[in-house]
């Protein structure tokens, strides 16, 4: 392997750990983001925004490295960061969810529910 090559290794790998912390940060925010009273929506909001453009420079660093590396796919390293991307994905889906106020129509059928209760 040229000393180009392995150059470009390195930093390709350094990148990905920077990546690789950024999504710790954001697992570790919304472990505590329930407890934390001074908790907002916005800063949830901005978080979620910057997942996606995450995971696609994680695929793009991750292939670049396992051409020049000339490895396999690696399989247990990307089902890592998925699962947690994911999960952290889903999760902030549910707490933006949880701080939505109710739609009107729930809104009109818990006021005049029992109203329509046959």
């Amino acid at each position: 392997m040229s000393t180009d090559t392995v150059s470009s290794l390195k930093s390709l790998r350094t990148k990905r750990t920077c990546l690789w912390h950024s999504l710790d940060r954001i697992v570790k925010y919304l472990d505590t983001y329930e407890r934390d009273k001074n908790s907002n929506l916005a800063e949830l909001n901005k978080r979620k925004d910057i997942l996606e453009p995450m995971l696609n420079q994680y695929e793009n660093i991750q292939e670049q490295i396992e051409e020049l590396a000339d490895i396999e796919c690696e399989d247990s390293e990307r089902e890592e960061f998925d699962r947690k991307y994911f999960h952290s994905v889903g999760l902030i889906d549910k707490l933006i969810s949880d701080h939505s106020p109710p739609s009107i129509e729930i809104k009109q059928k818990e006021e005049f529910g029992s109203i329509f209760i046959q």
